[in-house]
Order: structure tokens, then sequence, then C-alpha cells
């Protein structure tokens, strides 16, 4: 039922513009793709994941950054992937490394959307953990990728338990 079916989105980072985002859309399903573009806001990150919802409107959930800080943060297209809105913040991370010096320098979310364009976003976070000693999976969801819900930890093990999680995969 989307007026933009057919439409691929890609998100990538320019690293020489100190890791400006940017998006690129195809109109023939991939075959080519248009010129990059900017957020509204000139958002700088990494990890987008482009997710589009029956109406055509497409949600980018992915890793902003602020500063040190890391950020869980979203924009959208209205328009088929013609112009690109501000920036949503989702959440600050409570980012720690995981342990045994796995490579996961980066709290990259995952997201995804279900057929009713509900929009899930699943990263790791030690903001439930007492004293920040281990990352959980935590959620939110959103309807428009502008407001977004109370974050929720997904309960996989006790709080206290020590075991970290990371680098999530979600599917709806």
């Amino acid at each position: 039922s989307s007026p933009f079916y057919g439409n691929c989105y890609t998100e990538f980072d320019d690293n020489t513009l100190g890791d400006l985002v940017l998006m690129s859309t195809s109109t023939d399903g991939g075959l080519s793709w248009g010129p990059a573009a900017s957020t509204a806001s000139g958002l700088h990150g990494i990890g987008g994941q482009p997710v589009v919802q029956p109406d055509g409107d497409v949600v980018v959930p992915m890793n902003g950054f602020a500063g040190r800080n890391f950020l869980v943060v979203s924009f959208t297209s209205t328009d088929g992937g013609a112009t690109w809105g501000k920036t949503h913040v989702v959440a600050k991370v409570g980012y720690r490394p995981a342990s045994g010096q796995l490579r996961d320098s980066i709290p990259l979310p995952s997201a995804e959307t279900d057929a009713t364009g509900t929009v899930y976003v699943v990263w790791q976070d030690c903001r439930f953990e007492p004293t920040c000693n281990a990352s959980d999976l935590i959620m939110s969801k959103s309807a428009d990728g502008v407001k977004w819900s109370k974050l929720v930890r997904l309960p996989l093990d006790p709080v206290g338990s020590g075991v970290d999680h990371f680098i999530p995969g979600l599917a709806v």
C-alpha cells in the first residue's frame, strides 16, 4: 500500500567528515541509487538501519555521536527518501565494553517494524545494572519514529548477574 513501493534506502557515514550521516535512495529496486543526502540536523553517527512503515514512511534508528557519548537516535522521511528529517533522541546509552576483550566498540542498535508500522529498536546498555558492570539489551518502540516509548530492559538474566548482552539482532 506504500506510495513508494519498490524504493530501497541505505545509510552510510562519511568518515572524512566526522562520520556525517548520509542516505541514498533507489527508486528502481536497487538497480541505481540517487545522490547522498544528509539529515536536516546534519547528524553524525554510524549504524543506521532504515525500516519502512506500511504507509511508506521511513524511520532510521541508529547510533548518534554526542561528544564522547553514544545516543540511540532516529530520523525519518515521509516523501520516499527525497528528504530526511531532523534527529530525535531515543536515549543516551549507558555504554561499557563487553567483558573478555570482545569486539563491541560501538553499541550498534538493531531495528525492525511490525505489520502495523510500529518500529522497535534494541541496543546494549548498562543503565539497569547497579554499578554498570554488565550490559543488558534495552528496547524502545515508536509509531512514528519521533516519539519513543519508555525504555524496557529485556530480562534475559537477573539484574546483577554480571552477564553481558551485546550486538543484538532483532526480527519482528
